[in-house]
């Protein structure tokens, strides 16, 4: 799970600097506005992809596609007596 995180700041940065390529081109201010929007939007985009592209277990936290889900398969569980019960799950109708 620590990848993500260097993954993600990496993104950041490229985000980064083709915003500031735009903000600083010789451009109208509005292309310039749109580009900062742009690359300020990208970044949550970034980071919800990349949760989704782990393809490991993951934080109930960081599961928004599939909230509303009724039914779900037990594949595995671990118990940390006293602290926490972690489930693996394969929610209906996903592989």
């Amino acid at each position: 799970m620590e990848v993500i995180y260097y993954l993600f700041i990496g993104a950041v940065v490229v985000a980064a600097a083709l915003a500031s390529l735009a903000i600083w081109a010789p451009r109208i201010t509005r292309v310039r506005v749109a580009a900062l929007a742009l690359a300020a939007l990208f970044m949550p985009v970034a980071y919800a992809q990349m949760t989704e592209l782990l393809s490991k277990p993951k934080p109930m936290s960081f599961e928004w596609y599939e909230r509303a889900s009724e039914e779900a398969v037990v594949l595995g569980i671990n118990l940390d007596e006293g602290r926490a019960i972690y489930l693996w799950l394969r929610l209906a109708d996903t592989d």
